[in-house]
């Protein structure tokens, strides 16, 4: 570091610590925007560390983010947030005591959609050729996943299977259904999005545990200290301010506003502050971050902000008034689809959005059981067709996934009833959210330092304050995409406004 540099270092490491001795006398004002799993984790360390003039403006009706359980047939389904991943986090850490996560991971139940037999050792012989490649270390940043995974399984199949001309025409159909199933842990519309070579942190051990009674939203009750306790419930939620939509943050000077920085709500109302945690995906930034700030953004923010990607999966549940798939052994029915009947399925079924000669059933990944709900199955679609599909009424979808369901179980099961009520979120239209959850694409992965650091960094004023700082999972250097990602960066910003007081 040259000596001019290290002179300014100390500059303002000098300047902030006299700042911070000038206004530490009362309790600071902190704006958090958004009422999800990094807004009330944020509010919970502050409120415990004595720093409680604390705001949580909050544009929905409801709390929780991405976080949404909600009653539907006999028990809560989460139409966001489902699982705790592994066990090393901060979200098992926080429920482990309290018998309230139960592993649902299962072998998938695949079906031909030419209803030919499968060869389920050569299926689990694939899944491990698969789930080898997909999990290996990959060396440089400038290849896609699809890319990767495309060249990387051919090869070997090839040289597994090259003998066998049967073998291997499955295999190779099996990779198309592959690249559908990746996109429900990506994120993505395409395999092709995502960077091969990620900094995420793959969980090792119970990759799947699911929450049992409340749903995910459990894990709210527990960082406020809401359960399972209700006496020892911190003050938070009494400073959360609903449907307050937040339209401009005045992180700098401003002629319009003479004390920064303020938060201005789409109902007029104006809240100033000290500090302002911004919480929101980075979905909304990328649809907003030119409108919502003033000054605008550090190039390198908006950068950042632009090359983290995000995209969404729908997820939709059914009710039947009879339950006619099995009650033992059962988890999902799963999709494989042909070639020939791939290119029917627009003749065969007219309603729906269509693209590039494709069908947008052809989205539909797998329909899972939801083991509590018993009436219940839960429909998962991944893909390009995702912004299309959540522009269908209701109707569209429940006829979509039981022509399918015919196509592919019909045959097995002759009783198959229609659904008499559904109920999906819309995360990609929703100008709240944006997408469901953030992923590393090849862009990203070429700039010098990760973007989902850059994009964590606080702002200064011009007077050398952080007014204005970054949580979500999406600011979480390994663990985006995950609400223990989301929790994390929460508990990092408010961290950083106590570490600056103290």
């Amino acid at each position: 570091m040259s000596i001019i540099k290290s002179f300014n270092v100390i500059f303002v490491v000098i300047f902030l610590f006299m700042f911070r001795e000038i206004n530490c006398n009362g309790s600071p004002r902190v704006i958090i925007v958004g009422a999800g799993a990094a807004g009330i984790a944020a509010a919970t360390r502050l409120v415990e560390n004595n720093i409680t003039n604390v705001k949580i403006l909050e544009a929905r009706n409801r709390i929780g983010g991405r976080i949404y359980s909600i009653k539907f047939g006999d028990a809560i389904v989460d139409l966001g947030a489902q699982w705790c991943y592994g066990e090393n986090n901060i979200v098992y850490e926080l429920a482990k005591d309290y018998n309230i996560l139960e592993n649902g991971e299962s072998m998938v139940t695949l079906y031909h959609s030419s209803h030919e037999e499968i060869d389920l050792a050569l299926v689990n012989e694939l899944y491990e050729i698969f789930y080898s490649i997909y999990t290996e270390e990959v060396e440089g940043d400038e290849v896609s996943l699809g890319e990767y995974i495309t060249r990387r399984y051919n090869e070997t199949v090839l040289a597994q299977y090259g003998s066998n001309k049967e073998k291997l025409k499955f295999a190779f159909e099996f990779l198309r259904y592959f690249k559908k199933a990746i996109l429900t842990f990506e994120g993505s519309f395409s395999i092709y999005d995502v960077a091969a070579r990620s900094d995420f942190k793959k969980c090792e051990e119970k990759c799947g545990m699911h929450f049992k009674g409340n749903g995910y939203k459990r894990i709210l009750d527990i960082v406020m200290k809401k359960y399972p306790n209700p006496e020892e419930q911190l003050p938070v939620e009494e400073k959360i301010f609903l449907n307050k939509e937040v339209v401009k943050i005045i992180w700098d000077k401003s002629e319009e506003f003479d004390e920064i920085p303020a938060v201005q709500c789409s109902d007029g109302t104006i809240y100033k502050a000290d500090h302002i945690i911004f919480t929101p995906s980075v979905g909304v930034l990328k649809y907003n971050y030119g409108t919502l700030f003033e000054p605008s953004l550090p190039e390198e923010k908006i950068d950042a902000i632009k090359d983290i990607g995000i995209a969404s999966i729908f997820k939709v549940y059914l009710h039947f008034p009879i339950r006619w798939w099995p009650k033992r052994n059962f988890t999902d029915f799963s999709f494989l689809w042909v070639e020939k009947d791939r290119q029917l399925l627009l003749q065969e079924f007219l309603n729906g959005p269509k693209g590039h000669g494709m069908s947008w059933l052809l989205d539909l990944t797998a329909v899972h059981d939801t083991p509590e709900n018993p009436n219940v199955l839960e429909a998962w679609f991944c893909g390009e067709f995702v912004p299309k599909i959540e522009k269908c009424s209701d109707k569209t979808i429940i006829d979509g996934v039981m022509f399918v369901l015919n196509k592919f179980v019909g045959f097995y099961f002759d009783n198959i009833t229609r659904p008499d009520s559904i109920i999906r979120h819309n995360w990609y239209s929703d100008p709240h959210f944006r997408g469901s959850f953030s992923f590393q694409t090849v862009e990203s992965r070429k700039k010098r330092i990760s973007q989902e650091i850059m994009l964590s960094e606080p702002i200064l004023s011009s007077s050398g304050k952080q007014t204005l700082l970054f949580a979500g999972e999406a600011t979480h250097k390994f663990l985006f995409s995950t609400v223990n990602g989301a929790i994390e960066t929460g508990f990092r910003e408010a961290d950083r406004i106590i570490n600056f007081y103290k």
